[in-house]
C-alpha cells in the first residue's frame, strides 16, 4: 500500500460521513471497488464531519481493516465538531492526491466499470479535462430519474482564451449542479484552494462549490453514455416528502443564506452572469421559505417560531417581503417546482 506514489493515483473518491450507520459504508465503497480501474490507481478519501468520539473510533477500525482486506488505500479525515459537506468536501481535497476528484455521499454508489476505460480515454485525448461530467440516475423508492436532455447541448466544450467554464454553468445551465457524478481535476482545486470560504453549507453547498471551481476551469466533456452515479432517494416515501424538522435540520438548510451572501451579485461583472445569480438566490430563498407555509413538518411550534424568525433575521424584512411575493406569485402560476422534496436528503 505505502509504495503507491502521488502520482500513479488516478481518481480520489471523497466519502463524507455524518451520523451515517458504519455497517451501511460498504456498499459504497464497494462500488468504488468494482470501478474498473486497477487497485493501484485509486484511492478513497473517508470524513467523518463532527461525529462521536466512539462513532470515530468504530469508523476508523473500520477504515483499517477494509484499507487492509481490500489492498488499497483509504485515507481517512476527522472533523471535531459538524463542518457541513462544503468544508467536507475541501478537507477531502486537501488530503487527495489523485489526478481527478470524485465525490461519492455516503448511501450513494456507483456503477460497476463505470470507469473501465478512463486510462485508455485520457490517453487518447489532447485535451486534459477539467471536469468531466458521467452519466447518472436518481433512484427514488418506486421510480428512476435520468438526467435532462438540456445537458447534452454540451457534450464537449473548452472556454473561449481569458474567460471560464462559469458562464457555461450558472447562464446556460450546461452543467449538472451537482458535485457528484463528476471528475472534477484535482490542480482545479488547487488553484481554488486558498479562495474557497470557511464556511458552513449544507445546501445549495455544491453550487457553491461549482462557481468557483468552474470560475477556473477552462475545459469539460460530457460523457452521457457512461453511467457513473446512482444518487438515492430511497429514503423519502411517495406520499411524504418531509420528515419532522428540529433546529438542527433547519439551520442547516438555513445555511443557504450564507451561499446566496458568498456569491452576491456585486461580486461579478459580466451581466449575464449576474441575471442567472439572482434567479439562482431567488429560487433557493423561495424552496427554503415554501417550508415555512407548511403544515405540520417542524417538531413544534417554538420549532417553527424560531424558524421563521431565524429566516427573516438571515435575509433581512425586506428581502422577505420579496420572497414572499414571488413565492405567492408563482403559486397563483401554479408551478409546483418550489414543493420542499429535496429536503429529507443528505445532512
Amino acid at each position: 500500500m505505502e509504495t503507491k506514489t502521488e502520482k500513479s493515483i488516478l481518481v480520489s473518491f471523497c466519502i463524507p460521513t455524518y451520523k451515517f450507520p458504519i455497517k451501511d459504508l460498504p456498499k459504497c465503497m464497494d462500488s468504488i471497488l468494482s470501478c474498473g480501474l486497477s487497485k493501484d490507481s485509486f484511492e478513497m478519501v473517508v470524513v467523518s464531519d463532527g461525529n462521536t468520539k466512539e462513532y470515530n473510533s468504530e469508523l476508523e477500525n473500520f477504515i483499517v481493516e477494509y484499507s487492509k482486506k481490500n489492498g488499497i488505500i483509504v485515507r481517512y479525515v476527522v472533523h471535531t465538531t459538524n463542518l457541513g459537506l462544503f468544508e467536507v468536501r475541501k478537507s477531502a481535497a486537501r488530503i487527495a492526491t489523485g489526478k481527478y476528484i470524485c465525490h461519492v455521499d455516503s448511501d450513494d454508489w456507483i456503477e460497476k466499470d463505470c470507469l473501465k476505460d478512463l486510462p485508455d480515454f485520457l490517453d487518447k485525448n489532447e485535451i486534459e479535462y477539467d471536469i468531466i461530467q458521467y452519466g447518472y440516475e436518481t433512484i427514488y423508492p418506486k421510480k428512476v430519474v435520468k438526467p435532462s436532455g438540456k445537458y447534452d447541448k454540451y457534450s464537449e466544450y473548452v472556454a473561449p482564451e481569458n474567460s471560464s467554464l462559469l458562464k457555461m454553468c450558472v447562464v446556460d445551465g450546461g452543467i449538472p449542479r451537482y458535485i457528484w457524478g463528476k471528475l472534477i481535476s484535482r490542480q482545479i482545486y488547487k488553484k481554488v484552494e486558498n479562495i474557497l470560504p470557511d464556511v458552513y453549507v449544507n445546501f445549495a453547498e455544491d453550487f457553491l462549490a461549482l462557481v468557483f471551481l468552474s470560475s477556473y476551469s477552462k475545459s469539460y466533456c460530457y460523457r452521457k453514455d457512461i453511467k457513473l452515479y446512482n444518487y438515492s432517494r430511497l429514503d423519502e416515501s411517495m406520499t411524504s416528502h418531509v420528515k419532522k424538522m428540529g433546529k438542527e435540520k433547519w439551520n442547516s438548510l438555513l445555511s443557504v443564506a450564507n451561499v446566496i451572501e458568498i456569491t452576491k451579485l456585486d461580486n461579478f461583472r459580466d451581466a449575464d452572469v449576474k441575471a442567472a445569480m439572482a434567479k439562482t438566490h431567488l429560487k433557493y430563498s423561495m424552496e427554503l421559505y415554501s417550508l415555512l407555509t407548511l403544515d405540520g413538518i417542524f417538531e413544534s411550534e417554538e420549532v417553527k417560531k424560531y424558524a421563521v424568525d431565524s429566516f427573516v433575521a438571515a435575509f433581512g424584512e425586506k428581502n422577505v417581503v420579496n420572497i414572499e411575493k414571488s413565492f405567492k406569485e408563482m403559486q397563483k402560476n401554479k408551478k409546483p417546482q418550489y414543493k420542499s422534496r429535496k429536503f429529507t436528503k443528505k445532512n
